[in-house]
């Protein structure tokens, strides 16, 4: 079978069989010597499919290859599951902690800004913010949509080109 059927069948796409193939991880049944053509039987369907399903349940390539060439009984994968499931929530509750350490910042920002913006009638645009991590930690911009002349103390900047230079600073 086409390497495009195959994919389409294993809802994959080419690009990532290829990938595969250069792993190692699904190695084509048949390359056409003179063209490099990739073809699939049938029967690597199931392979595909499993390991599809072990990446989804976020084990890395490396975890996968062992996990196809050494198959696990069903209590060592239980066990590896349990342990993904760990780091998983060992992941997630330092997201939350940083998220927490954002909001604490943010916030006064954002008041920060909205007491020099303030005009007539009191209503602000929409507000605007984000970060990105960087070797010395967090870099965090708050702003709101502004339509007129920047405020004193404020700089008027291009959104894009807020995210852009925010950007740049994290590639540094």
């Amino acid at each position: 079978m086409l390497i495009s059927d195959f994919a389409r069948l294993g809802q994959v796409s080419v690009r990532m069989l290829r990938h595969y193939d250069a792993l190692g991880l699904l190695v084509p049944d048949h390359v056409e010597p003179a063209s490099g053509y990739r073809s699939y039987s049938p029967e690597q369907l199931h392979l595909l499919n499993r390991l599809v399903a072990l990446k989804d349940l976020g084990f890395t390539l490396d975890q996968v290859r062992s996990l196809l060439a050494d198959p696990v009984v069903a209590d060592e994968l239980r066990g590896m599951l349990r342990l993904r499931r760990a780091e998983l929530e060992e992941e997630a509750r330092a997201v939350g902690t940083r998220l927490a350490a954002i909001g604490q910042h943010v916030g006064p920002m954002f008041e920060e800004v909205s007491a020099t913006l303030r005009h007539g009638d009191g209503a602000l645009a929409t507000p605007i913010a984000t970060y990105a991590e960087v070797d010395e930690g967090m870099e965090v911009a708050v702003g709101y949509a502004w339509g007129g002349p920047a405020p004193d103390a404020t700089e008027a900047i291009d959104q894009a080109d807020w995210v852009t230079e925010l950007q740049q600073r994290v590639t540094r």
